[in-house]
């Protein structure tokens, strides 16, 4: 018989942390634990280029990722867009 009731039966609570991707975390942070120094050695071998993408890659683990924002600058008075555009360069320099 079908649940028409539209409540929830069964499974994990709202909340609850899913056991695989618990365990899974704690494989990889044995893994790496345990073989930190291969990882430097080969990080040593690397390329700048690649020392450069490794970091930027691990970083999305550690630093959330920030969302773009959306600048109507339609909606912008002329004084807005010089200030913007001055902190801009400035920033650049």
């Amino acid at each position: 018989m079908a649940n028409t009731t539209g409540k929830k039966f069964g499974g994990r609570k709202k909340g609850s942390l899913n056991k695989n991707t618990t365990e899974i975390k704690e494989l990889i942070n044995q893994f790496i634990s345990g073989n930190l120094e291969d990882l430097q050695t080969n990080y040593d071998l690397l390329e700048a280029r690649e020392k450069l993408q490794f970091f930027r890659d691990l970083l999305k683990y550690v630093i959330p990722t920030m969302q773009s924002n959306d600048i109507n600058i339609n909606a912008l008075s002329e004084s807005e867009l010089e200030t913007l555009t001055d902190n801009l360069i400035n920033k650049l320099k």
